[in-house]
């Protein structure tokens, strides 16, 4: 094994001089053997202090930070001269040197330094082990190996010490120096220590004077006072890592970057301190999908149109753009951009655009990252890569520096993930620095990060569609349900599931609604059409028409082919819903894109999405209840023709008050009395009543229907809810013709309707021969026959 390494505190100008072959120069000193005084003090094999080196004999100071692991084979040492910062860094385990000055960072060998370079912290090699730093006894050219003779107390800057001194000759740099140790007395307390330390003195005072024996002679005096010493490392791993911003070309990649998850979503904080400005923003994305969303809100006096907060939707199966004014609701689509300052999006050639990976996303492509080490972000662990760019911003790219922190492996967020793995880091921070232009800096905080994306942050596309461009459809699943169902993962499956069967992209499958009654899963989701603009993707996903979709869809149920996987524990849910149960709704609803109007006597439903109660409107805007009293067949009639249906109503019955949950929002405030039609009258309006009252009072109720078959009394497999549906009759029971003494009766007769004709309320829908409870309101169904 051979020593490379150096006197640290000799100066650079004499350390490069050549070595010589020569002997000890008698004129600096003689020496002399130990005396048998106190030992001189064992240094720990981690610390750090603060020295002041005096070069005397060259006329400047250099003060120098330094920090000493010894026990994990690392140093670092930062020092201040001539008006000049410099940092070197010694990463002995992985063989590398890190010299900084200002923003710029070279990278060497560890063990290919020069003796000088190598400074304080020399390193140990040969026999093929791996280079090590210096001991603590080499550093300080102190040992067992080395003569020390103890010359007694003194006094150094009013600190009482002890004193050692020895004469030493250093053959490959030709040098003779004496050497002079000052140490605190046992007993006396440092600044850095407790009372209760008992820790060994500290040096405070280290004096070198000494001469060159080669051509042309030099003569030595270094003064070197020590401060701030103590055993352990303030700034802790962060001393031995790369400044901040500073990249390092050629570095190791010791760590690779953490993986990053397909689909995810988070909020940030952006930081553009040149322009003193705080934004924030959402986004959303899916890869899988091909869909992102972010949400943002134009800083006020920016280039921005309007400063409301507007939520933007890139849909890159079909290469369209959905941008959504979160104030007024009003939304335009347009083909996708590549130039909105987002990252969701990369030129493929000047007229397309296609969707970045997650890889891009984060811009972990087309860039050399080194990792750092450990950092604290806001007393969040974290641990930091560093990459070199030359080609951005787009327009007018300079050399930037990126820096991204993730959550060390451990922490968790609590936010719902997409499957039971915890993710293994998460991002935290992301730096962008100007390497040569201080005033170009931004930074993002990232919070709420989650790899999972609910399918109802995609939903605000309907705002982009009229009534007439949506269609309602419901979809029923028989048997119990697991407590642990978690909902949120059914809806995104039974959307992915939904889409796949209408042949429709994920984006067209919105507003998902789940019920629970009893042995059944009731699902609903209205489908878009397709939006009539090009989008601008190479080959953009051809849409089917909301027709075709709703098709398509329909024969997946029915022929029992819907199927979708939801995780729960350890095993899959998979349930093929009834293929009888696909119905489509009528009725309306107003949105945002559409607000309907109506005219005095019209007839609406509302309540609920798939159900709602019959109210009448008394004069323009303002809306009345119907009540059960008197409430028969031929009422039901006028009603059902009114709504547009020219089908006979075979059976009524009432609801009581309050309406649902869902419809407490519009429970009338006045209620029209005894109504009884013939059946003839061209409104409700129309037929006989008792008037307007303020009272409220059970609510009427209507089925209306196309075709009839005339009351029988079901067969037992025909009302058994357990078996297979098939192209038989369905039975379906229904209350008596309401009157106010039978209101809560339970039903006592059954009409059997065409195979799939189902009806029921907002609270209750009637699945394969049995009705579920009792509720609210009425569901009407048209042209049965053809959703069969």
């Amino acid at each position: 094994m051979y020593r490379m390494g150096s006197l640290w505190f000799l100066p650079a100008a004499l350390i490069l001089l050549k070595a010589v072959t020569a002997d000890r120069d008698p004129s600096v000193c003689m020496e002399r053997p130990a005396n048998g005084g106190p030992q001189i003090p064992a240094l720990p094999n981690v610390f750090q202090a603060y020295v002041e080196c005096n070069m005397v004999d060259l006329g400047y100071t250099v003060a120098v930070m330094e920090y000493y692991d010894g026990v994990r084979n690392r140093g670092a040492i930062l020092s201040e001269a001539h008006g000049s910062t410099r940092t070197v860094v010694y990463d002995f385990p992985n063989d590398e040197a890190f010299v900084i000055i200002g923003s710029t960072c070279q990278t060497q060998k560890a063990s290919d330094l020069s003796m000088s370079q190598l400074g304080l912290f020399g390193v140990n090699t040969g026999n093929g082990t791996a280079a090590h730093i210096y001991s603590v006894n080499q550093v300080f050219h102190f040992g067992p190996q080395v003569s020390l003779f103890y010359e007694g107390t003194a006094e150094v800057r009013g600190i009482p010490v002890q004193w050692w001194s020895t004469c030493q000759y250093l053959a490959d740099l030709d040098v003779t120096f004496f050497g002079q140790y000052y140490f605190t007395l046992p007993g006396y307390q440092s600044a850095a220590y407790s009372l209760d330390d008992v820790r060994n003195p500290i040096p405070v005072r280290i004096n070198v004077t000494g001469k060159t024996g080669s051509f042309p002679q030099r003569h030595i005096n270094h003064l070197y006072e020590f401060s701030q010493f103590r055993a352990d490392i303030d700034p802790g791993a962060a001393a031995f890592e790369t400044p901040p911003h500073v990249y390092c070309g050629g570095r190791q990649e010791t760590v690779p970057l953490p993986p990053v998850p397909e689909v995810f979503s988070f909020h940030s904080e952006v930081v553009t301190p040149n322009n003193r400005l705080i934004g924030n923003f959402k986004e959303w994305f899916d890869t899988a999908d091909r869909v992102a969303r972010y949400d943002t809100k134009p800083a006020s006096g920016s280039a921005a149109s309007s400063s409301d907060p507007i939520s933007t939707v890139d849909d890159f199966a079909t290469g369209l753009s959905y941008r959504i004014d979160r104030r007024t609701g009003g939304c335009v689509v347009s083909p996708v951009r590549n130039d909105t300052g987002f990252t969701d999006g990369l030129p493929v050639d000047p007229l397309h655009v296609r969707m970045t990976t997650a890889e891009e996303f984060f811009h972990f492509d087309n860039t050399s990252w080194a990792y750092v080490g450990e950092v604290d972000v806001g007393g969040l662990p974290c641990m930091r890569w560093i990459g070199l760019r030359e080609d951005y911003p787009p327009n007018n790219p300079i050399q930037t520096t990126w820096e991204w922190s993730f959550a060390q492996p451990g922490w968790t967020s609590a936010l719902p993930s997409s499957s039971d793995v915890t993710s293994q880091s998460f991002p935290v921070m992301l730096e962008v620095r100007g390497v040569h232009r201080k005033d170009f800096s931004f930074s993002y905080s990232f919070s709420m990060f989650s790899e999972f994306v609910d399918v109802s942050d995609f939903d605000i596309v309907s705002q982009c569609f009229t009534t007439a461009q949506k269609n309602r459809v419901q979809i029923i699943f028989p048997g119990q349900f697991p407590a642990d169902l978690n909902v949120n993962w059914f809806r995104t499956a039974l959307k992915k599931g939904v889409a796949s069967a209408a042949q429709v992209e994920s984006l067209r499958v919105t507003d998902i609604q789940i019920d629970r009654y009893g042995s059944q899963l009731v699902a609903e989701a209205t489908l878009l059409d397709a939006a009539r603009v090009a989008g601008d993707v190479l080959k953009p996903v051809a849409g089917v028409t909301m027709a075709e979709a709703f098709t398509n869809l329909r024969n997946s149920v029915q022929r029992g082919d819907l199927r979708f996987l939801v995780p729960i524990g350890h095993s899959d849910f998979n349930r093929v819903p009834v293929r009888a149960s696909f119905v489509r709704e009528v009725g309306v609803h107003s949105t945002v894109a559409e607000q309907v109007t109506y005219t005095k006597g019209s007839v609406r439903l509302v309540g609920g999405r798939t159900a709602g109660q019959l109210q009448l409107e008394r004069t323009t805007g303002v809306w009345g209840g119907v009540c059960s009293s008197g409430w028969g067949a031929g009422s039901a009639r006028v009603a059902c023709r009114q709504l547009g249906y020219d089908g006979a109503s075979q059976a009524t019955y009432c609801v009581d008050e309050p309406v649902s949950p869902r419809a407490a929002r519009t429970t009338p405030q006045s209620w029209l009395y005894g109504v009884q039609c013939a059946g003839t009258e061209e409104s409700i309006l129309a037929c006989p009543n008792s008037g307007w009252r303020p009272a409220p009072c059970d609510g009427a109720g209507v089925v209306c229907i196309d075709t009839v078959v005339p009351a029988t009394t079901p067969s037992a497999s025909a009302t058994d809810s357990s078996s297979p549906a098939s192209p038989a009759a369905v039975s379906m029971a229904t209350p008596p013709a309401s009157t106010a003494d039978t209101c809560d009766q339970a039903p006592s007769t059954t009409v059997t309707y065409s195979t799939g004709v189902l009806a029921g309320t907002a609270a209750a829908m009637l699945v394969l021969g049995g009705v579920i409870g009792n509720g609210v309101g009425f569901l009407v169904r048209r042209r049965m026959p053809e959703l069969m």
